[in-house]
Formats: structure tokens, C-alpha cells, sequence
């Protein structure tokens, strides 16, 4: 707890041996809850489920814990998701969680022994789990990659952590790809929806679907999809075709889109966004990697915060360092500017912890996104460690009007695209070019002799007519 309001992460790391500093195989960061809650819900839980890994099986697990003085007892409704039972009652049963104690699934009989829903043994499923109406908890699922059929004699290949989730009328997200380019010869990237009614009542859903980035030209859904959803049921868009929105060549068959979800009349849902990268160019390719996001509720703030920003930072993990990046939807009719503010997490000749890193501003358009992965201001961040040199912060966002955002962790052997060359250039503004704008910028820093300014183009720590001499000459 604090006395003003905070922002964190849960570091989760797989490593080799019994130690701290052991090599790391696999790192997840997963948000700090800030508020409990009297039921939670997850759309998916998985036992013996097939992965589209050869050999390799999915799994889920729930942690709940309760932050109360008394202790309390919680109430499981699992449900079927399988075609032609979707919705049925599966199991239900009552656990009892000491104040300040925690429950896991994992090793529970009432869990282990869920009836498999498929023939060979496999459980899909969804969960609602609900608490006394004044001692709310917290709680997470945790999804496995296991070798083999068995979660509990073989090995975890891969685990995510992921919150339960409230009821929202309305859910967003501002990446969704379909065979979208990874970066990575040979790979893909596909999203897709896993929606979840906890209510007694069926509940008529529209998806609307609009490509980012997109001009007055650009293709979008015609109409939103329509779908109903069952008392306590599930629908998934994987192999539905959802996100084939038509494109010319190069890029046909490709989608980059960001997806609103409104429900009919007062019930609420739930859902994730599945990420996955597999080979190939179509859906059903090999399995790769895999991460869930909750979709995001109505937001109703102007500022977000995440406590990590990592451009470069060494994971000990065969040569990848850890880089970041930030997607932000505008679900307004009106452009919305967005300030970036970014503040040293490290300490360093130039920088000490908490002092200003960068701060600039963008603007995103009626309904679009903006992913920093393409934004020289992004890739052109002080560095604030020297050895290895690498560019650490928190970030603070803050809009003229509410925004949906996501952070993208990502594991690279070489750095990703720089588009912010041409800065030693009087390239200011880091769009590539040098331009009038980039003048403005300059004279706005005229004077100023700190190290988070951007028309430094002598890196000298100095904002001064040298600097000036560079743009013109350039120009």
C-alpha cells in the first residue's frame, strides 16, 4: 500500500540450477493487481490441451490470494467450453483460504480429477470464482507448456502468468495481427479472442475491427461480427478468420488492427488476447512462442505508468537483451496527444535515478494506434548505463483523453530498426528527415544544457548555435 498511487511488475524467472544467478531460460513480467475483487473470472483453463507444439501439451493452474484478516471461502463454477456443451456445468466446489493465506490448483484433487470434456483425455474449459461480498481477493491463472501429457511428472517448457479478470460492458485492445511479420525469418504473428459470459444470461456481443495506421483508403471490417454467447460460455475467433480484412500485394493476407468489443444492455464478460508466433504463413503453423493479455475495460484516466522500459538490457540468455515497446490506442472521435515521459531507473554520470530520461509528444489520430516500435524518439533514448551501454527508465503516459495501452516485451540478438540515424544530422524529431520542424525544436531548447533534450545534435550536453549550424547546413 501506499499513500499515492504507484505502478509495478511481478518478475517471473525460469533458471537453471537452485541459485539466483543461474542462467536464465525464460522471463515474464506480469502487472501488480491494484484492486481486489469479490469474483473473478478466466476464459480459458486448459488440461492435456494440444498446443500446436509436437509433443507438447498446455496446462492452467489458479492462484488466489486473500489480503483480508478473516479468512474466507470461495466458491469454483467450472464450465464446459466444448461445441454442444459450451456453457454446461462441469464441476463446482468451496476452498477455504486463510487471512493473509494463498490457494494454488496445482496437486488439488477437485482439480486434478475435472472430467476430460474431449475424447483423448482433454479439458477445456472456463472458471468463475466468487467470494463474501465484503472480503474481496486477488487471484492469477497460470498457463504451461508441459513436455509430454502430464503437468506433474514432466517438465515446464514455458509459463505465463496471467490476472483474472472483472466484468467489463466494453473491452479493447490495440494489437491484433494476423500473419503478421515477426522480424524473424520464416515467422508469424497471429491474435486472437477468447471471450467468456459469467453471466446466467446468453449476451449479444459486437466485434469491430480497424486497421492501425490506416489513410482514408485503407480497408476495414464492413460491419462488426455479431456473436452470442451462451450463459456461461465461451466463443474463440482461432480458426474463424476473423482478422481477413482484404489488402493489396505485398501485403495481402496480412492484419494489424486494433479491436473494440461492446456488449448488449447492462452484462459484462471477459477475455484475453492470444498472441502466437508460429512458422509458416498461416495459423495452424508450429508453435513457437505464446503470451495471453486481459483485454482492457473502458478506460476512464488520462495517465498510465510502467515502472519498466528496457532498450538493450543483457538477459544472459544466449546473447538476447531485453528491448520494449509500447502500443496506445485512441478510442476517440478527435486526435488525441499523447505525452511521454520517461525517467532513469538507473544511476549514472549523467543520470540518477528518477531524473528525466526524454519527454516528447505525439498525436494519434481518431480511433488509431501508435506503437513506438517505429518512433525515432523511442529508439533514440540517453543511454544510462555505461558498461554494458544500454537505456533503462519507467514510463509515464499522459493523454488529453483516455487511451488503452500495452507494453511489449520483446528478446533480441540484434537491435531492432533505428530510424533516428540522421539525428547527429539535426534530425530532431527523429522522423528521418531533416525539415523546418526540427528547427522549432531547436529553438524551443535554445539555451538549456541537460541531457534529455533532443536537438543536442553534437551531443555535447549543450543546446547552442553549433547545434543551430548543424540543421542549417544539413537542411
Amino acid at each position: 500500500s501506499s499513500n499515492i498511487a504507484i505502478s509495478g511488475i511481478n518478475r517471473w524467472q525460469m533458471r537453471k540450477g537452485n541459485t539466483f544467478d543461474g542462467i536464465p531460460e525464460q522471463v515474464f513480467d506480469t502487472p501488480l493487481i491494484a484492486d481486489p475483487s469479490f469474483s473473478l473470472h478466466s476464459p480459458l483453463v486448459v488440461r492435456n490441451w494440444p498446443s500446436g507444439k509436437e509433443g507438447y501439451t498446455q496446462w492452467s493452474d489458479i492462484m488466489l490470494f486473500n489480503p483480508n484478516s478473516d479468512e474466507i471461502r470461495v466458491k469454483f463454477s467450472v464450465f464446459h467450453e466444448k461445441e454442444g456443451k459450451n456453457g454446461v456445468p462441469l464441476k463446482e466446489f468451496t476452498k477455504t483460504i486463510p487471512a493473509h493465506g494463498w490457494l494454488n490448483t496445482y496437486g488439488m484433487d477437485e482439480w486434478k480429477n475435472l472430467e476430460a470434456n474431449y475424447p483423448t483425455s482433454e479439458i477445456k474449459a472456463a472458471v468463475s470464482i466468487t467470494g463474501p461480498i465484503n472480503k474481496p481477493f486477488v487471484g492469477m491463472s497460470r498457463w504451461k507448456l508441459i513436455q509430454g501429457k502430464d503437468s506433474h511428472t514432466n517438465p515446464t517448457i514455458s509459463t505465463i502468468d496471467t490476472p483474472l479478470l472483472s466484468l467489463e460492458n466494453k473491452l479493447f485492445y490495440p494489437l491484433a495481427l494476423r500473419n503478421w511479420p515477426s522480424g524473424s525469418a520464416g515467422l508469424t504473428q497471429w491474435t486472437d479472442l477468447i471471450l467468456y459470459n459469467p453471466n446466467n444470461e446468453a449476451v449479444s456481443v459486437s466485434i469491430d475491427i480497424r486497421e492501425n495506421n490506416r489513410t482514408s483508403s485503407s480497408p476495414q471490417s464492413d460491419r462488426p461480427i455479431i456473436i452470442a454467447i451462451r450463459p456461461h460460455g465461451y466463443y474463440g475467433t482461432y480458426g474463424t478468420g476473423w482478422l481477413a480484412i482484404p489488402r493489396a500485394e505485398p501485403e495481402s493476407g496480412q492484419t494489424n488492427a486494433n479491436v473494440s468489443i461492446n456488449v448488449a444492455g447492462i452484462y459484462g464478460i471477459v477475455g484475453i488476447a492470444r498472441w502466437r508466433l508460429v512458422t509458416g504463413d498461416t495459423a495452424t503453423g508450429h508453435l513457437q512462442s505464446l503470451s495471453d493479455t486481459p483485454l482492457m475495460g473502458e478506460s476512464k484516466v488520462n495517465e498510465v505508468a510502467f515502472p519498466l522500459i528496457a532498450r538493450g538490457i543483457p538477459t544472459g540468455m544466449n546473447g538476447n537483451n531485453l528491448w520494449n515497446d509500447t502500443a496506445i490506442y485512441n478510442p476517440s472521435d478527435t486526435p488525441n496527444t499523447v505525452l511521454f515521459q520517461l525517467y532513469s531507473s538507473r544511476e549514472s554520470n549523467n543520470f540518477k535515478n528518477g531524473s528525466v530520461l526524454r519527454i516528447f509528444k505525439q498525436t494519434i489520430a481518431p480511433h488509431d494506434y501508435l506503437n513506438t516500435y517505429g518512433l525515432g524518439q523511442w529508439h533514440a533514448l540517453p543511454t544510462n548505463n555505461a558498461d554494458p551501454v544500454f537505456s533503462q527508465s519507467s514510463l509515464v503516459i499522459q493523454s488529453e483523453s483516455p487511451v488503452y495501452s500495452i507494453e511489449r516485451m520483446r528478446y533480441l540478438s540484434v537491435p531492432p530498426p533505428n530510424n533516428c540515424q540522421k539525428k547527429p544530422l539535426g534530425d530532431a524529431d527523429c522522423n528521418d528527415e531533416i525539415k523546418p520542424t526540427d528547427y522549432e525544436e531547436w529553438g524551443e531548447e535554445f539555451g538549456l544544457t541537460t541531457k534529455e533534450t533532443i536537438a543536442d545534435f553534437d551531443n555535447n550536453g549543450k543546446i547552442n548555435l553549433d547545434d543551430f549550424e548543424i540543421w542549417r547546413s544539413n537542411l
